[in-house]
């Protein structure tokens, strides 16, 4: 677990982000159930409050890392995409 972390530092160091934005992202590529993350999933993944996820979530729509879309569905859930590497 140390070895993770201390690898998702360095590479979150290396690309100008905290090392909660990298697993976030981490885990919004990974998140393999059907359809595309939410913002609930991202806080069950990485062991936060729903409104921290929020936060995190807006910081990385702010740098351009994730696009937010509106679920069909229920407007009231967001799916979370990563955008192209900048």
């Amino acid at each position: 677990m140390r070895s993770f972390l201390a690898f998702s530092e360095a590479a979150a160091a290396r690309q100008g982000l905290t090392p909660t934005q990298h697993q976030a992202l981490l885990g919004i590529k990974g998140f393999v159930p059907a359809g595309p993350a939410t913002v609930g999933d991202v806080a069950r993944f990485l062991l936060i409050r729903h409104h921290s996820a929020v936060e995190l979530i807006n910081r990385l729509a702010k740098l351009r890392l994730i696009s937010l879309v509106a679920d069909p569905e229920d407007a009231r859930r967001v799916h979370i995409k990563l955008t192209t590497k900048r």
